[in-house]
């Protein structure tokens, strides 16, 4: 029995299944993670579809106790009014549950853990002060992309507006719970680098504990290349990125032989109406599983230019083993990125035309993308448990 054992709560407000998003992933891999040397409850908040037994089962036998609470979060709508008449963000006013916290408190009563873990800053949504070390585990910086994203509408006043008061109500909520908490786990120094607030203390969680164990592309001479790129379409990096790459890269490729595939869930009736008009670009939603469009593929692109934390999408490509193409704030947090980044469309376009047209250069993208994600793998072995154990009390 190791001697840093904790006993942990773990706190995250959304769906672990399916598997379909970076953050997804992320939670569900810490929580597989801690299990193995802490004794771990769960306390789950499910907002999509139920659990199947099997994912029910995956969980109960890693956890020392799973608590599993169904519920439906207000409308973006109605979040929205409650948020403007309590002051308070959209994202904080849509999940914030009275019954969660109260059952919340029993179980820190009743099971006093070392440590309780917010998953996310939303979770925190649902905080109740206690005497455990309280952690928040911070996906993204959500303030900075708040800052962006209202930055990138000033054209737009009535939505300008509205997107500068949330930016105003996520900043007043960040200051709030950093007094709260004692410890916050960032993903990336980027993070690090735009902290609204310093927290008490913080460590920073370079390697994540994502051991994949997929299907392997294999890079093939054919006639049509398939591009492809993955990503929640409700989450404005996302649709910005893609848009941008469409748009500047993509139209002027003149080459009718490369195709672009654009997977991902919730888009937008605008987004999706958007893609309609783009020549040889195919959108595919809400899909059960993402492996199929990986081992078809031939290029992975992630032109993504604005978010926080790591992309994860980036982790999953590599163990995929498909040749990427990434912008350089794309590779963020990733030391040492084994492959060209670009800067610039033009840069972005020299990348897609080179691995379109030439197998070999393919072929060496994928070598160096498995060296690098084997060393990755081994370093995260032990990293979360050695910020865990030295998390101060």
């Amino acid at each position: 029995m190791p001697s840093y054992k904790k006993k942990i709560l773990f706190i995250t407000n959304r769906n672990l299944f399916p598997q379909n998003s970076g953050d997804k992933i992320v939670s569900y891999s810490i929580i597989k993670k801690l299990c193995v040397n802490h004794d771990l409850i769960l306390y789950n908040i499910i907002n999509e579809r139920p659990y199947t037994q099997d994912e029910t089962d995956d969980l109960t036998s890693c956890t020392k106790l799973f608590y599993a609470e169904q519920r439906k979060f207000r409308s973006e709508f109605s979040g929205a009014v409650k948020g403007i008449l309590q002051s308070k963000h959209l994202t904080m006013a849509k999940r914030e549950s009275k019954p969660d916290q109260e059952k919340i408190r029993q179980i820190i009563a009743e099971h006093k853990p070392d440590v309780v873990i917010w998953d996310h800053l939303r979770a925190t949504s649902i905080f109740v002060e206690n005497p455990s070390v309280n952690v928040l585990f911070e996906h993204n910086n959500e303030y900075q992309i708040a800052v962006n994203h209202a930055r990138r509408m000033r054209k737009n006043p009535i939505l300008f507006t509205y997107l500068d008061y949330q930016r105003r109500m996520l900043k007043k909520h960040i200051i709030a719970m950093y007094k709260k908490l004692e410890h916050v786990i960032y993903m990336s120094e980027y993070d690090l680098k735009d902290m609204l607030v310093q927290p008490k203390s913080y460590s920073l969680l370079n390697y994540l504990p994502l051991i994949f164990n997929y299907s392997q592309h294999q890079p093939k001479e054919k006639e049509d290349l398939r591009l492809l790129f993955v990503g929640s379409l409700d989450y404005f990096p996302n649709t910005f990125g893609v848009t941008w790459f469409v748009e500047n890269v993509f139209s002027k490729l003149d080459n009718d032989r490369i195709k672009l595939s654009i997977v991902g869930r919730d888009a937008p009736p605008a987004f999706v109406k958007k893609v309609e008009s783009w020549k040889n670009v195919e959108l595919f939603m809400d899909v059960p599983e993402v492996e199929k469009y990986y081992l078809e593929s031939d290029i992975f692109v992630n032109s993504i230019f604005d978010g926080a934390g790591k992309n994860i999408k980036i982790l999953e490509a590599l163990a995929y083993g498909i040749p990427i193409i990434s912008s350089k704030f794309g590779s963020r947090g990733y030391s040492g990125f084994p492959v060209p980044v670009f800067n610039s469309a033009d840069e972005c376009a020299e990348l897609v035309n080179k691995l379109a047209n030439s197998m070999e250069a393919r072929e060496e993208f994928i070598q160096k993308e498995k060296e690098y994600y084997q060393n990755y793998s081994n370093e995260s072995i032990l990293e979360l448990d050695t910020l865990i154990a030295n998390i101060p009390k």
